[in-house]
This record gives structure tokens, sequence and C-alpha cells, in this order.
């Protein structure tokens, strides 16, 4: 185990993945976490989210940890042209690498998908539109120039395009998260964002599904300090 302040990588059972003291932190109905911790999430993310289908190793994400900020705060300052879509409404970001926001998979890949995010402080940024049916993502990582500074780099989107549009069939629990690379036309792929666990704390529709299509445990980040 690393000193206080570093992060370590711990193994989680997959199906105590909601367990306040050790899982995965999540924004529930009242503006808090099931932590007991403060939010501003809206509605619509609240709970956690299996990533059914990610050909990476990656298995449950959570806004839990997120901050929302409105057009009228900024959230839009910096997002993508999302006019064919209704404009931007707002945005947040999941820091991956950070506690108790991810899970991967119990496995090599898993590990080393970790490793990377870590490495990187890799961040997801995700611009809402006004309907909240479709979120434009943008990643950003830490990257070291010539051994001597560190910059936060975002990937244009004309380069890495994801997204995700609302699924209009599933009551608000299931995201299209679509992924494409430029002038790779045939390297693109979508997977599914699955509310498992609803704001309510209680297990949804997709919760069985998640118990049988992940491993036993998962991996999660933490923060020595809080243990």
């Amino acid at each position: 185990m690393g000193e206080k302040g570093t992060f370590e990588l711990f193994t989680q059972y997959s199906k105590n993945i909601q367990d306040p003291s050790k899982g995965i932190v999540y924004p529930m109905t009242g503006g808090k976490t099931n932590t007991d911790e403060s939010h501003n999430v809206p509605a619509f993310l609240h709970g956690m989210w299996w990533m059914n289908g990610n050909p990476a190793a990656e298995d449950v994400a959570s806004f839990g940890q997120s901050v929302w900020v409105s057009k009228e705060e900024g959230g839009c300052d910096d997002a993508p042209d999302m006019d064919d879509n209704g404009g931007c409404s707002g945005s947040l970001s999941i820091e991956c690498f950070n506690s108790r926001n991810w899970s991967w998979e119990d496995s090599f890949l898993g590990r080393q998908m970790y490793a990377g995010a870590i490495s990187t402080s890799m961040t997801l940024h995700f611009y809402f539109n006004v309907d909240h049916d479709y979120a434009q993502i943008v990643p950003s990582g830490a990257v070291t120039l010539f051994d001597k500074s560190t910059s936060i780099i975002r990937v244009p989107v004309f380069l890495l395009h994801f997204d995700m549009t609302l699924d209009p069939d599933s009551n608000g629990n299931v995201w299209h998260r679509n992924s494409y690379i430029s002038g790779m036309s045939p390297f693109s792929f979508t997977y599914y964002l699955q509310r498992i666990v609803d704001g309510e704390g209680n297990h949804a529709e997709y919760w069985d599904d998640y118990l049988e299509g992940t491993k036993k445990t998962v991996l999660i980040t933490k923060r020595i300090a809080s243990f």
C-alpha cells in the first residue's frame, strides 16, 4: 500500500460495487451521493452505469464526483460544435483516474488500462444538448513534453469522436456510446451505458445483466488518504 495522498488499485466484488465505504461513489436524489457528499448532478445521470460491450477493459462509470456547469456558468465555453443536436446546455467531467469514479476489469488488460489512466490523469468531458438526449465527449490527458513540463491535451474531435445518444425506448436507462477514429472508418464501435443502480440506491433494470456479464471482481482506484 502506498503513502497517504497516492492512488492505489483495489479489488472489489462486483456485487458490492455500490458499497459506500469501498465501492463506486454515485449521485442520488436529494443532492447527496451514496457517501453522503453534496452534488449537483442532474437526475438523468444519477446512479451507476455499466459499460456493456465496451471493447476496452472497463466496467462501471459514475458521475458521483462530477460538477454540473450550465451554459450560463460557462459550461459550454469550450464545447465542440453541437448545433446539429440542438446546442449545448451544460457540461460535466469524469476524472477516470480519480478515487472511486470508475472501475476496470479484473485482468491484465484492466490493470494496463488503469496504468494508462493514472499516468495521464485521463478525464472525459461530457457536453449535453438542451434535450439531454445527446452528449459529445472530449477526452483529455496530461502529457509531459521533453521531460520538462506537463500539459493537459484535449483530443481534437476530428481525430477521435466520442458521443452518446439516449435510447428513446429505455426510460432513460440506456445510452448508445459511439466511438469513431478519423481516417479509419471501419474502426468504429458502439457499446451501451446501462443504468445498474438508480438515484434511490436500488438495483435498476440492468443489474442482473451486469452481474452475469462481468467477472466476479472488478478493480477500483482509491486515494489512500481516505482509508
